[in-house]
C-alpha cells in the first residue's frame, strides 16, 4: 500500500525534461550544428529551420478547425525521443516500449499515456526547443524536432542523475551532454484550466458508472463520488472518524489502468507479478491519501461493505503526483478505488 499512501514528488518526466540549456551558449556549437544540418539534409530535407538551429518537420497535419496551442495551456503530449542514430532515449508509447522489450525497457507497471505538460517558458515539462515549437502547433499535429543541445538537454544531457528517464519511459540510450536530440511529438488535447478539465472527467466517469449520480451535486464532497454495496455489511457496525479497519483494494486511473492492488490474483494477471497480498490497514494516523479520511468522515461506511470511489487529485496526489511507487502517477490525476472492508471480527494480525 506504500504507493497509495504517500504524497510525493512530481512525475519523472516533469523532472526529466527540465530546461537545461541555460548553461549552454545560445549559439549552437559549429560541429554539432553541422551534424544536425547533415541529418536533416539526408532525412528531412523539407524541414523548417528556426533561428536557434532547430528544425521542425510536420509528419501529420492537424484536422481542419483544430485548436491552436497557446502559451500557458495544459496539454497531453505524446512523444518518442531519439539520438541522430535512431536510438531511443525517451518514450510514452506502449507499442514502442514493447518493440524494445528484449532490452529491458518495457514495464507492465508503467502507464504508457501522454504526459501532462504546461506550455510555459522554462517549463519543467518540456525542453526549450519543444516550447518554441508547441507555440506554432495545433492539437493533433504531429511533428519531428531535430534539436541542437542548446535547445535540448544542454550541458547536462538526458542521462544526468537529476534528469534520468526511468520507470519504463526510458529508452536504450541517453543523450550525452552537448549532443543533439530528436523528438517526435503530438499534443492530444489543450485546455486552459486543468482543474475544470479534471473535475469534468471525474463527474463524467461517475455519472456513467455509479448508480444515483445524476448531477454534479450527487457527491460526498466536491468532485468526489462514491457508491457503496452494503450486501455483506453489518449495518450496526458504522465506521466513523477514529475507527480503524482492514481492507483489500484495487486502485486505477480513469482509463482503467491498475496502479496498485493487494489482490494477488489481480497482480499476477495484470503485471505477471507475485505479491504477498498484505491487507491494507486504515486508521487516523496510518497515512492514506485524503480520499480515505474524506469518505470515513461521512459515516456511510460499514464493516463488511464494499465501495467504489472516484475523485480528483485534490484527494489523491495533487499537483505533485507520485513517483515513489512502481507506477508513476502524473500530477492532477483523478483516481478510482474499489475497496472491500473486512468484517470487524477478522483478526487484526491476519493477512490474506
Amino acid at each position: 500500500m506504500k504507493h497509495t499512501i504517500k504524497t510525493l514528488f512530481l512525475s519523472l518526466f516533469v523532472v526529466a525534461m527540465f530546461s537545461c540549456a541555460e548553461t549552454t551558449s545560445e549559439k549552437p556549437n559549429i560541429v554539432e550544428q553541422a551534424s544536425v544540418d547533415e541529418w536533416v539534409k539526408l532525412n528531412r530535407p523539407n524541414a523548417k529551420k528556426f533561428k536557434d538551429g532547430m528544425y521542425i518537420s510536420t509528419l501529420k497535419e492537424a484536422e481542419a478547425g483544430a485548436e491552436g496551442i497557446n502559451d500557458g495551456s495544459w496539454i497531453l503530449l505524446n512523444y518518442v525521443g531519439s539520438n541522430l542514430q535512431g536510438d531511443i532515449y525517451a518514450n510514452r508509447y506502449e507499442d514502442v516500449a514493447r518493440r524494445i522489450f528484449d532490452q529491458g525497457v518495457f514495464s507492465p507497471r508503467t502507464h504508457y499515456t501522454p504526459q501532462l505538460v504546461r506550455v510555459v517558458k522554462d517549463s519543467s515539462g518540456v525542453t526549450p526547443g519543444q516550447y518554441e515549437a508547441l507555440k506554432t502547433m495545433k492539437v493533433g499535429q504531429e511533428v519531428e524536432l531535430i534539436m541542437p543541445s542548446s535547445v535540448a538537454y544542454g550541458d547536462f544531457g538526458s542521462g544526468n542523475a537529476m534528469f534520468g528517464f526511468t520507470w519504463g519511459y526510458n529508452g536504450t540510450v541517453v543523450i550525452n551532454p552537448n549532443k543533439p536530440a530528436i523528438i517526435r511529438m503530438v499534443a492530444m488535447m489543450s485546455v486552459r484550466s486543468i482543474t475544470a478539465y479534471e473535475n469534468k472527467n471525474v463527474y463524467d466517469y461517475a455519472k456513467a458508472n455509479y448508480a444515483g449520480v445524476e448531477s454534479e451535486r450527487d457527491t460526498i464532497a466536491p468532485n468526489f463520488y462514491a457508491e457503496i454495496d452494503y450486501s455483506g455489511a453489518t449495518m450496526s457496525d458504522t465506521i466513523k472518524t477514529g475507527s480503524s479497519f482492514k481492507y483489500k483494494y484495487v486502485a486505477r486511473t480513469l482509463d482503467g489502468f491498475i496502479i496498485d492492488t493487494n489482490y494477488p490474483d489481480t497482480a499476477l494477471i495484470e503485471w505477471n507479478q507475485a505479491i504477498a497480498g498484505t491487507l491494507g490497514s486504515y486508521s487516523e494516523t496510518s497515512g492514506e491519501i485524503q480520499a480515505f479520511k474524506t469518505i470515513v468522515a461521512t459515516d456511510t461506511l460499514r464493516f463488511g461493505c464494499k465501495f467504489n470511489m472516484v475523485f480528483t487529485s485534490k484527494y489523491g496526489y495533487g499537483y505533485r503526483g507520485d513517483t515513489d511507487g512502481a507506477t508513476v502517477i502524473q500530477p492532477y490525476t483523478p483516481l478510482i478505488f474499489s475497496i472491500e472492508i473486512l468484517p470487524k471480527e477478522v483478526d487484526e494480525d491476519k493477512e490474506e
